[in-house]
């Protein structure tokens, strides 16, 4: 029998990387094992990584901390990140060149089709590999 498939939202992750709620982190905890044991698979969007991300960087993570809990969630058996090389080198160069994980993400994803981001901020495109292009007149 095939697993049920579903999409997880930022919450049920979060609540699983930060065992913080009485409640829901046990829960999200026994959902993460149904995926290890085979009975469901878990999807994560790329958008949803943006927000665990954000939630993580307000609860003072690190940017190290953050690559290796997404980096570990990404490697759990029945856990699919969607376009999970993409947003994993995303979290790469975020950890690795300081930049904001959305423009990482963008930057990735232009690498991935071979073409530019148009953009005003060189303060962190430019720390990227080819990517950056100004718009001009």
């Amino acid at each position: 029998m095939d697993p049920i498939c579903g999409w997880l939202d930022a919450n049920i992750v979060l609540r699983y990387l930060l065992n913080d709620h009485p409640e829901h982190s046990p829960r999200a905890g026994a959902l993460v094992e149904r995926a290890e044991r085979g009975e469901v698979k878990l999807k994560v969007a790329p958008h949803i990584v943006c927000e665990i991300v954000y939630v993580l960087e307000s609860q003072e993570y690190s940017r190290e901390e953050i690559y290796t809990a997404l980096s570990d969630f990404s490697r759990i058996e029945g856990v699919e990140l969607v376009d999970a090389d993409v947003v994993l080198e995303a979290a790469l160069d975020y950890k690795d060149k300081n930049v904001d994980f959305l423009d990482a993400l963008l930057a990735s994803i232009s690498r991935t089709y071979s073409e530019k981001v148009w953009t005003f901020n060189k303060k962190h495109f430019a720390r990227m590999e080819g990517v950056l292009e100004e718009p001009g007149l």
